[in-house]
């Protein structure tokens, strides 16, 4: 260009770069506003064929199915192979963790040459996961198990832990979305010590620290988190990779986002749940506890399935207590399922005293596990490519600003140093070029690119709304619990005697014996002047007057607790006869006990009467000494409720194990039948509702 300076030509040739730079970028967002607006590989002709599964030979060793994922890209059809071996073959695999989606929502791939239908999420793991020029080997639930049978179900599911166990990886699928995230090396931010020291207010100018947090809180938002079963595939992975869309990062890098995206998101109800399991893998060669059965029942118990009975059968394999006690059966029922795991708690030898003190307690959350309700609520619907437009257009154009300041800074730099040289050339033209057309170069890029962007996205919601398919997507969540039926966990036949568990062992602490009846609480309930009456006895019996302003702050509590509307508290203190009686009074009986305790008793109780409490449950039981052949022998008289420490508005709930292992005086081993336990126990655990 004749006639014009070296930073005038530089400027022009800069902006000439970004004009083309610009239709680059919007070709290649109508490209993905195609693929992302659904044009997803069509299915393959329809056949009649059903897919066969080969038998497994189970004769020798451990077998079962590996799924061989072809090579392919774009719109090739996903082609697979499935065949039988078994574990003595040393087979290499990847195991895939991810969830099934929404029931109905299917796509077509083609299994030995036949079309099969999986699930959306299952084509769209599959369709990211291939390579384009090797094949990829996969062991994947719903395709290596004939989900058609019962048998194949009952044979496979017992050894998922050792399928998931000898996997050469496990691989977490978390979804295809957020591909604008490639902007940002996730991989490299994970892991050098940058999130834990920066901070966060500093970067918030950043598109990208701004796009991992919006990553972030679409990943830990993702329905995957939530399933039962993924607890057992992450616990017995040798080696974890998450994947979303093309990206992958292995478990210890991702565990370093979450960590550092729950520095800023505190209240994220699934941040938690993450790092729990990632604390489980850290204890699976320290702490033998953490991977017991009844910790996985507890500490998952928010997690969700489509079948109730895989609330435990999920953690059978994980379990290091458990040896093949409970069978995998899903014809029985959930009071068999009850049985089955109070039987195992009761009968291993494993930290048996510890399991002997947790009896009451987990027959209880147990039972809740079984019979919580829950339910599906749709999120927000989304459309195709709003969602992902609408989502990140501003981040795109934060970013272009940032990398445009970045471009005039070195245009400026560059700038000083070619003025600088001219100085010291002694030439005359120093410093009168167009120093401001570098900018206004960008300036018009950004003029041009905020509206087309824009423009694009205005388009693609249009588009959307012609995308006749269902984007509703749906998460779960529990019900709260609601009060228990005694009859739900009784043998259909009482006089089945085979339904009958005896001689289960519970172990508890002596808080004190009866000491004094009061009258019913029915009475109290109902007449002002037996309530003022019932104070009077308690004034009677403490003059002093430390001890009177003790007793009477335990006793407003009690009326506090039997003035509950529900009725809950007291519905379930009664005796256990073994003989029926001929009249049995309605309610229980206010007492007084030794070292300050209050509470209420079945009718049946005497003055003398053991009161005994359990371990982190609102329970406590009538015990009466029978001494038969020179032994200690107690009988569980009925259940009671006690008010001894605190100010919570119900019975006191003993949560430190200490009283309740060896060395303490107070503490009493017990040997009770499955009827007593669940009577016991009843109403003591309830779950709020959680999502």
């Amino acid at each position: 260009m004749p006639g014009r300076t070296r930073q005038e030509r530089q400027s022009w040739k800069a902006f000439c770069g970004g004009i083309i730079n610009l239709g680059i970028l919007l070709a290649f967002i109508g490209i993905c506003n195609a693929i992302w607006m659904g044009i997803e590989p069509g299915p393959p002709p329809r056949t009649d064929s059903p897919l066969t599964y080969l038998p497994i030979d189970n004769e020798t060793s451990d077998g079962l199915r590996l799924l061989t994922l072809q090579p392919g890209t774009g719109r090739d059809l996903i082609r697979c192979d499935l065949y039988a071996t078994t574990f003595a073959q040393r087979p290499l695999y990847s195991a895939l963790s991810y969830t099934w989606g929404t029931p109905g929502d299917t796509r077509y791939i083609v299994i030995n040459g036949f079309q099969t239908e999986v699930g959306k999420n299952l084509w769209t793991s599959l369709y990211h996961l291939r390579h384009k020029t090797r094949p990829l080997t996969l062991w994947i639930d719903a395709v290596c198990i004939d989900q058609s049978s019962i048998e194949d179900k009952s044979q496979q599911i017992p050894i998922m832990a050792h399928i998931y166990a000898r996997a050469e990886h496990v691989i977490i699928w978390l979804g295809p979305d957020l591909e604008y995230s490639s902007t940002c090396d996730l991989r490299a931010f994970s892991s050098t010590g940058l999130l834990r020291d920066s901070k966060y207010d500093n970067l918030a100018w950043d598109p990208c620290w701004k796009i991992l947090e919006t990553l972030m809180q679409r990943l830990t938002s993702e329905e995957y988190w939530k399933r039962t079963w993924i607890i057992q595939e992450i616990g017995m992975a040798k080696d974890l990779i998450v994947h979303f869309g093309n990206k992958s990062l292995p478990w210890d890098n991702f565990l370093a986002l979450i960590m550092w995206y729950q520095e800023q998101n505190r209240s994220h109800p699934r941040v938690h749940h993450i790092l729990e399991l990632g604390r489980l893998r850290e204890s699976r060669y320290k702490d033998g506890k953490t991977y017991a059965l009844s910790h996985l029942l507890n500490t998952f118990r928010d997690s969700f399935c489509s079948v109730i009975h895989d609330k435990v059968y999920a953690f059978l394999g994980l379990a290091n207590d458990h040896f093949g006690e409970i069978s995998v059966n899903y014809s029985k029922s959930s009071f068999e399922l009850y049985q089955d795991v109070i039987k195992f708690q009761s009968s291993s030898a494993l930290e048996s005293t510890e399991k002997h003190v947790q009896m009451v307690y987990l027959s209880a959350m147990v039972r809740r596990l079984l019979s919580r309700e829950s339910g599906r609520l749709p999120k927000k619907a989304k459309h195709t490519v709003p969602d992902r437009f609408m989502s990140s257009h501003k981040l795109w154009t934060e970013w272009y600003v940032v990398e445009a300041a970045k471009s005039i800074a070195r245009d400026k730099e560059r700038e000083i140093v070619e003025r600088l040289e001219c100085e010291k050339a002694n030439r005359d033209d120093c410093g009168k070029d167009d120093k401001g057309s570098g900018i206004l170069a960008h300036l018009v890029l950004y003029m041009i690119f905020y509206p087309v962007v824009h423009s694009w996205i205005a388009i693609g919601d249009w588009l959307s709304i012609l995308d006749m398919r269902s984007k509703t997507e749906y998460t779960m969540f529990w019900h709260s619990t609601t009060v228990e039926r005694l009859e739900t966990w009784k043998a259909k036949d009482p006089g089945d005697a085979s339904h009958l568990i005896p001689d289960i062992p519970i172990r508890g602490t002596i808080v004190g014996h009866v000491d004094y009846i009061g009258p019913l609480s029915d009475e109290i309930l109902a007449s002002f002047h037996a309530k003022k009456k019932w104070a009077a006895d308690l004034t009677s019996k403490f003059p002093n007057e430390a001890e009177l302003k003790r007793i009477r702050g335990k006793n407003e509590r009690l009326m506090r607790i039997l003035e509950d509307p529900t009725g809950i508290p007291t519905r379930n203190i009664k005796d256990y006869n073994i003989k029926p009686q001929t009249h049995q009074q309605n309610g229980g009986r206010l007492f007084l006990g030794t070292d300050f305790v209050l509470g209420i008793v079945p009718p049946g109780a005497g003055v003398g009467d053991l009161i005994c409490q359990f371990w982190n449950s609102s329970t406590a039981a009538v015990l009466r000494y029978f001494p038969q052949d020179g032994t200690e022998l107690y009988q569980v008289i009925g259940r009671a409720g006690v008010v001894q420490y605190g100010e919570s508005s119900n019975w006191d709930i003993p949560e430190d194990k200490e009283i309740f292992v060896e060395g303490s005086k107070s503490i009493i081993s017990l040997k009770v039948d499955i009827r007593t336990l669940t009577e016991l126990s009843m109403d003591t655990v309830n779950f709020d509702i959680s999502t």
